[in-house]
């Protein structure tokens, strides 16, 4: 078992051994698996209980998916003072979050709504100006305003939004942005 005082130094050599061809490798997973759109999502919200017996469910289960964005979370947790891994990071954050048009980045929110507080703590900064930019487009935010209403149990994506910004909340740096953004999702024009 490793001494408690000798992480630091173990840090050091485990961020080492993270090589550029590596970190460029998780990058692309990451962007393949978490850009791709729930079809759950675009089916009608009263249908979306029968999904699982339609057979349509996202192309990569949710292990992969919790397993690509933990281990983010403990890449920023665990090496915060390391520059490249720290915009390894960001950069991600940003293409996930950022990189889409309109109704597709509702979407793809939506698709990611369950681990939307995970891409908070992972990099908050561009969660953020992410969730910003997401709020000030009515269209793509209505996406995550639908509310799935059936016999067997109510769902909408929004609350996962709430969650996420009341976690970085909690942090004096982060109140205001988070404030900002609350104002403008109370001023939204939903369809």
């Amino acid at each position: 078992m490793i001494d408690w005082k000798a992480w630091p130094t173990c840090i050091t050599y485990i961020e080492a051994a993270f090589s550029e061809p590596l970190l460029k490798r998780y990058k692309e997973c990451l962007l393949a698996v978490l850009t791709q759109t729930d079809p759950r999502v675009q089916m009608p919200p009263e249908d979306r209980w029968l999904a699982g017996i339609k057979k349509i469910c996202h192309p990569y289960s949710s292990f992969i998916r919790q397993g690509l964005i933990s281990a983010l979370v403990k890449m920023a947790v665990t090496f915060p003072n390391s520059s490249r891994i720290v915009f390894l990071i960001s950069s991600t954050v940003r293409e996930i979050l950022i990189n889409a048009s309109n109704k597709a980045l509702g979407e793809r929110w939506a698709s990611l709504a369950g681990w939307l507080g995970d891409f908070a703590e992972a990099s908050p900064d561009i969660f953020l100006e992410a969730a910003a930019k997401l709020v000030k487009d009515d269209e793509a935010c209505s996406v995550l305003f639908v509310k799935t209403d059936n016999f067997l149990f109510n769902s909408s994506y929004h609350c996962n939004l709430l969650w996420a910004l009341e976690r970085l909340a909690w942090n004096s740096n982060y109140l205001s942005r988070v404030v900002d953004i609350l104002a403008l999702l109370e001023s939204l024009t939903l369809r």
